[in-house]
């Protein structure tokens, strides 16, 4: 998988648009739709050699969290995961995605959008 020609920000939510996967075939499976993921990464502890590991490890970081979500689309993840990189741990849980679900609607073009069950709450742990 190419790098992102983006990067998540530290401590902002975002949202990453993901292509249906199977889009010729007629499937109940979560990854024949287009889909829409809410992450968020924040510090475990807001320090400067907090900050400086995120952003030396930005591009990296950002290609491991894309990464897993769409592993989780295509297989469902467990809950919890830990992703090691160097000088620090990024532990990601999942939530369900009430608001996405109820009160947002996403397309692009004439194309709906769905939006994923799950948000994904990511903390960067320098170690």
């Amino acid at each position: 998988m190419p790098a992102p020609s983006y990067s998540l920000q530290l401590g902002k939510t975002a949202l990453i648009f993901f292509p249906p996967f199977y889009p010729d075939t007629r499937t109940e499976h979560p990854s024949a739709d287009a889909q829409v993921v809410q992450v968020i990464i924040k510090p475990r502890k807001s320090t400067k050699r907090c900050i400086e590991l995120f952003y030396k490890f930005e591009r990296d970081i950002t290609t491991a969290i894309e990464s897993l979500l769409l592993g989780h689309i295509v297989a469902r993840l467990p809950e919890r995961v830990t992703i090691e990189g160097e000088g620090y741990a990024l532990r990601g849980h999942r939530r369900p995605w009430k608001y996405g679900q109820t009160f947002v609607k996403f397309s692009w073009g004439e194309k709906e959008l769905r939006a994923s069950d799950d948000k994904w709450i990511f903390e960067l742990d320098p170690e």
